[in-house]
């Protein structure tokens, strides 16, 4: 896995964050005892922060903020090793490349930034510095019983995170079937699942909060942890620690309950559905829960049909 040409900034970018991020005014020089930097260091990599994307200010007399607090992106409780990074293309692609190279042990890749974030079918994933959590596990096939992904992985996944975030606070999470958490309709998240002959790679996105205008940006109704729990949000780093708890224990996990969970949070069980095929076939049923290897059973006039996840897209029908 590459750091990238950024590497040592990347690596000072979580201090950084502990330095200026409650969004208050701080002098250079306190910042640089904070992080550890010489001043003329500190000021060249905020610069290069600023340049990439970071919300800084800077100010003569003042020193140096962020326009809006942003804690820290770093787990606090490591049972494997994590790495965080400012900025790379995406964490499911720097992932998929460590287990080609041949990582042995479970690994976990979070990014402030990803320039080709992707969701499912290869649309963008978007997430604002400071708002999101955006987080990749990769498992060799080594530590897969049989060597292979459990069926289901993705469904498996999404009750896991469903669950993280009941943990912190979250109520009535619902799964839309293949990959999206909801909260009263809204998008509070999604999951990439992927893979190649040396393993498995688990994609996160989960929203923390949004700077001011940025919903206007996407396409569709999304919803956060702060606009659930507001003050109580807990930072990013306790997200983390919950939703790595969370993976670890799914994918140690051979329990066959998990129907039965995804079950009590399907979002799409009993509703109209519009199902489009990759072929541009179009048809439409009830939907009727899900196989135990993860397709969406549909009712429809001449009789039940499946739907497999990366054939199909579904959108609430009616």
């Amino acid at each position: 896995m590459s750091d990238g040409p950024h590497g040592r900034q990347d690596a000072l970018w979580g201090r950084v964050l502990v330095c200026l991020g409650d969004g208050h005014w701080h002098a250079l020089a306190s910042c640089t005892v904070s992080c550890g930097v010489g001043a003329l260091a500190l000021r060249r990599a905020l610069r290069d922060y600023a340049r990439r994307g970071a919300p800084l200010q800077f100010d003569g007399a003042r020193g140096v903020r962020l326009r809006a607090p942003v804690t820290p992106l770093a787990p606090r409780r490591v049972r494997i090793r994590a790495v965080t990074c400012f900025e790379t293309d995406s964490t499911n692609a720097q992932l998929l490349q460590a287990l080609k190279q041949g990582v042995s042990h479970p690994l976990a890749l979070a990014a402030e930034q990803q320039t080709r974030g992707r969701g499912r079918h290869e649309r963008r994933w978007l997430t604002p510095l400071g708002g999101g959590v955006a987080l990749s596990l990769a498992w060799p096939s080594a530590l897969l019983p049989g060597g292979r992904p459990p069926p289901a992985l993705s469904l498996r996944v999404g009750g896991a995170l469903a669950q993280a975030c009941v943990r912190l606070g979250v109520r009535n999470v619902r799964l839309k079937w293949p990959n999206d958490l909801l909260v009263k309709g809204r998008k509070l998240g999604g999951i990439l699942v992927e893979g190649n002959a040396m393993g498995v790679v688990i994609g996160v996105g989960l929203n923390h909060a949004f700077p001011q205008g940025w919903r206007s940006r996407v396409g569709q109704p999304l919803t956060s942890l702060s606009d659930s729990l507001g003050r109580r949000v807990p930072p990013r780093s306790r997200v983390l620690d919950v939703v790595l708890d969370a993976l670890l224990a799914e994918m140690g996990s051979d329990d066959e309950a998990w129907r039965d969970r995804f079950a009590r949070r399907d979002a799409l069980a009993g509703r109209p559905v519009r199902v489009s095929g990759v072929g541009g076939e179009v048809w439409e049923g009830v939907a009727n829960g899900v196989t135990r290897d993860g397709a969406l059973r549909v009712i429809t006039p001449g009789g039940e049909r499946l739907c497999h996840a990366g054939e199909v897209s579904v959108r609430l029908g009616g």
